[in-house]
């Protein structure tokens, strides 16, 4: 096919190759900083909740080996995760898997109440409902959950990835979560950076590869192809082809 074409043709589809290039790589690019960006969140949450469950799980051994009584235990349980915090003020959570509040350092009042259906996801969903539903059907006991809930203060629910893991001798989930929005907010960032640099490539690409057909046009005096063809034609006897004036 590209014998067929022109100089400036075979310039053009040359330059469109190289951009579709330039752009596939850049969206490759893109796609991977976002799946590296959410990796990183998830690490975090998986690193935290390991660290809070490990916590709880020492106090579950205490009780298994007589050395504290059940309710003192998990008393004590709640207490050691009360006041821990990572990040800049992300706090863990503990629910039993009947909906009933074990612990949330923002929300004392709700300490042994159930909440079950009573916490709106923003989707028309329930929060709880959601979280005890995708732990329950996890095989190893934790689960990565995206909920919607507004950040304190505000009233717009936005993506938050929770991170749970069960505590199946006392029935209790121990969890947390990180809002993404900021994180969406970061990946539309470098999107729109790295559509610039690839507007701004294809750009030069282009006036690059007109500059460089029109000069090699004009040094030899015209398309080689046409020559080519013109030259063929003469070959045969056909002496009334049109020259096509010098560049």
């Amino acid at each position: 096919m590209l014998r067929t074409l022109s100089f400036k043709g075979r310039i053009t589809a040359l330059v469109v190759a190289a951009m579709v290039a330039v752009l596939l790589i850049s969206v490759l690019a893109m796609v991977n900083n976002a799946r590296q960006l959410t990796d990183a969140r998830r690490e975090v949450l998986v690193a935290t909740i390991d660290s809070a469950h490990s916590t709880v799980a020492s106090f579950v051994a205490k009780v298994k080996a007589g050395k504290m009584d059940e309710a003192t235990a998990k008393a004590a349980a709640a207490e050691a995760l009360l006041g821990a915090r990572y990040g800049k003020d992300d706090y863990f959570y503990i629910w039993t898997m009947d909906g009933i509040s074990v612990l949330h350092p923002f929300k004392p009042e709700w300490k042994g109440q159930s909440k079950l259906g009573q916490i709106p996801d923003g989707k028309g969903g329930d929060v709880l409902t959601t979280l005890i539903g995708a732990l329950k059907a996890a095989p190893d006991g934790k689960a990565f959950v995206e909920t919607h809930f507004p950040r304190p203060g505000q009233t717009v629910p936005v993506l938050k990835l929770q991170y749970l893991k069960a505590v199946p001798e006392w029935g209790w989930m121990v969890g947390t979560g990180l809002y993404m929005d900021d994180l969406q907010a970061e990946v539309r960032a470098v999107a729109w950076k790295g559509l610039v640099v690839v507007g701004t490539v294809m750009l030069v690409l282009g006036a690059l590869a007109t500059r460089v057909a029109r000069d090699v046009l004009r040094q030899i005096g015209g398309d080689p192809v046409l020559a080519s063809q013109i030259a063929a034609e003469v070959a045969h006897g056909n002496l009334d082809v049109r020259m096509p004036a010098a560049l």
